[in-house]
């Protein structure tokens, strides 16, 4: 039996004198790295017809660091989808491993640049000036460097994608420090621990689809031989491109997690104030809507559409699926 990583929050601390954070033993890292991912979508969908097909290789929720409070030095593991958001995350979190998830190869594709500038640069300033178009020779050899294999797939990923990178790192970063939120682009020690943590190998971008049988069991499969709960578990809008199915219940009901787990999500508010709603929901009461087969997708689940407020804000989803049954059924909404 492989032991679990009791001690790994130990290995994970950053002192003054040594930003050294230990990679896994052998046997853990084959369990980390081991599962199986699921084959790439053949078709990207979207909240709506324009969007389909687009490959969100930047994220668009301009206000993610209202997460930083809830989300902050939660620890355990980290599953997350889209690029930019999980190294912001995981600045945050503080957690042990972390699983960079997508459907779309393009987006895992992409986290193999970041890793590479995180490897190539000891400061912040030096990985946002990797981005630019000043820096592309050196950018492109630390590509060559790091991932010599995959190179000539995602260097052109680079170059289609540079400018607007930059562009969706620069807006996070100063959004972030307005409202005096630390991120890996601004806050050195914050960049040190996650170059530090990308350097361990404790970073796992992998194709994984929430509706589908694999990736995702898999994670919480090892995640719990490894003995790390899941801890966040961040989805962006994607609840809102259909509605709930068997598999995707599956998925999260088979999370390994504990008291502390949180689904971390947004909500699209975009004609209302150009963002997201954002919003917390601890595992454990997820699994409770989920289990109600009237639960058909999240809106039936969060009535965030309904508030006419153009304010971007944080909501917590605390509601019991039970009190919302037991509501229903009074009203004569449900059988």
């Amino acid at each position: 039996m492989i032991r679990p990583l009791l001690l790994s929050l130990a290995l994970l601390t950053i002192t003054a004198e040594a930003h050294a954070i230990e990679p896994l033993p052998p046997a853990q890292q084959a369990i980390f790295m081991g599962s199986r991912e699921d084959k790439p979508a053949e078709l990207l969908n979207g909240v709506t017809a324009s969007q389909i097909g687009r490959h969100y290789v930047t994220g668009n929720e301009w206000n993610l660091h209202l997460f930083y409070s809830r989300v902050r030095d939660l620890g355990g593991g980290y599953v997350g989808v889209g690029a930019d958001q999980a190294y912001l995350f995981i600045g945050w979190q503080k957690p042990e491993l972390a699983w960079l998830i997508d459907y779309d190869s393009w987006v895992v594709d992409t986290h193999k640049i970041y890793q590479a500038f995180f490897l190539a640069a000891a400061t912040p300033e030096e990985f946002m000036r990797l981005w630019t178009l000043e820096a592309r020779v050196e950018a492109e050899r630390a590509i060559s460097l790091h991932f010599p294999k995959a190179a000539p797939r995602i260097i052109p990923l680079l170059r289609l994608y540079r400018a607007k990178i930059l562009l969706r790192l620069t807006k996070v970063r100063d959004g972030a420090l307005a409202a005096n939120v630390p991120t890996f682009m601004s806050d050195p020690a914050m960049y040190t621990w996650v170059r530090e943590f990308v350097r361990a190998g404790r970073t796992r971008p992998m194709v994984a689809d929430l509706l589908a049988k694999k990736g995702i069991r898999g994670i919480s499969k090892a995640a719990e031989q490894l003995g790390v709960p899941i801890r966040i578990f961040y989805m962006s809008n994607a609840e809102e491109y259909w509605d709930y199915t068997p598999d995707f219940r599956k998925n999260l009901a088979a999370t390994f997690h504990d008291a502390q787990s949180l689904i971390v999500r947004t909500c699209l508010t975009w004609l209302r104030n150009q963002d997201y709603r954002y919003v917390v929901q601890t595992i454990d009461n997820y699994l409770g809507w989920l289990s109600k087969p009237w639960v058909v997708n999240v809106t039936t689940m969060i009535k965030y559409r309904s508030d006419d407020s153009k304010d971007v804000e944080l909501f917590v989803m605390d509601k019991s699926a039970d009190d919302e049954e037991g509501a229903r059924r009074t009203k004569g909404q449900l059988k």
